[in-house]
């Protein structure tokens, strides 16, 4: 038997390997629903971070940032540390 004919078609499938709508409806998953995230410039910091998903590789990152703000609600906090006085 040709070995060649049979090591092609073992190969394990990877995430990366998988395609891209597959990849999305796992990345739907993945991330999920959240809390709200709170954007303030009242307070210095902001609750929001990246998902720890797309701080995996670039490819990554490119293809779940927007599902990242479309899954989101996000809070803007813009008063001033002077609106308190």
């Amino acid at each position: 038997m040709d070995s060649t004919l049979y090591s092609t078609s073992t190969s394990t499938p990877t995430l990366l390997t998988l395609p891209a709508e597959l990849r999305l409806q796992i990345y739907s998953y993945v991330l999920g629903p959240s809390q709200p995230l709170l954007l303030s410039t009242y307070c210095g910091h902001n609750t929001w971070t990246s998902p720890p998903l797309s701080k995996t590789c670039s490819l990554l990152r490119n293809e779940t940032s927007h599902l990242h703000f479309l899954n989101h609600e996000f809070i803007y906090d813009l008063r001033s540390p002077l609106d308190d006085g």
